[in-house]
């Protein structure tokens, strides 16, 4: 298994306070990311030694969560700032043939197995909040900002758009977090690439409600950009 993270990984903190039920990923300016022990596993419950999985600074996954490899090529990537509640699964593979004769996997009997569907890498980007026991299967796209409802099914090659509610099975857009103008302005600010020492400085922007006066958010978010672009380059 492969795991690749941000700049500044410094290796699993042993020590941490979270280190009972979480793998804790340690960075050199004293923020962490983690994950549940167990998280990373196979259709046999072990642990792979295939695959690669991908996660950024400051995001977390709870406890029961797990992640499904079934072969070397899935790819799981989570971003920045991303939060996943409870109990939630990437299915990342496992993929039957559904257009031949039988969807059994044949292989297990010396059989030939006719080729399942083909997804591609399930990308988790960055600012997501998923609710407790959602279900992820490969190929999806998350995009930064979306929420996710509790117990909400996303399906293969699926695509959420950026900072939109979505919840049922399969999951379906609700609304958007913000008007089209202050989501453009968010995506432009690429926030999350900056160092969080950075992000403390423009803290008193992120108690600001943003669904407020456009004008005034609009405003308030390009004065926060300007200062971060002052302060240091985005990764």
């Amino acid at each position: 298994m492969k795991i690749i993270t941000d700049n500044g990984f410094v290796g699993f903190d042993k020590q941490h306070i979270l280190k009972d039920n979480f793998d804790v990923i340690g960075y050199d300016d004293g923020c962490f990311s983690f994950m549940p022990h167990g998280f990373l596993t196979t259709w046999k419950g072990g642990t792979p030694n295939f695959g690669t999985f991908h996660i950024g600074k400051c995001s977390g996954i709870g406890l029961g969560s797990e992640c499904k490899y079934d072969s070397d090529q899935p790819i799981l990537k989570i971003g920045r700032f991303v939060s996943i509640g409870q109990r939630c699964r990437f299915i990342l593979s496992g993929q039957h043939p559904v257009d031949y004769i039988s969807t059994s996997m044949l292989s297990f009997w010396d059989m030939q197995q006719p080729p399942g569907k083909i997804v591609g890498d399930t990308v988790v980007e960055h600012d997501i909040w998923m609710g407790d026991e959602v279900m992820v299967l490969g190929g999806a796209r998350i995009c930064t900002g979306a929420v996710i409802g509790a117990r909400s099914l996303i399906t293969h090659n699926q695509v959420l758009e950026p900072y939109g509610f979505y919840a049922g099975s399969p999951a379906s857009l609700k609304r958007f977090r913000f008007k089209d103008s202050v989501i453009r302005a968010l995506l432009e600010s690429e926030w999350w690439k900056y160092d969080v020492k950075h992000l403390k400085q423009v803290q008193q922007y992120f108690s600001m409600n943003l669904n407020g006066d456009t004008g005034h958010v609009l405003e308030a978010l390009g004065q926060m950009s300007q200062i971060l672009k002052s302060l240091q380059t985005p990764l």
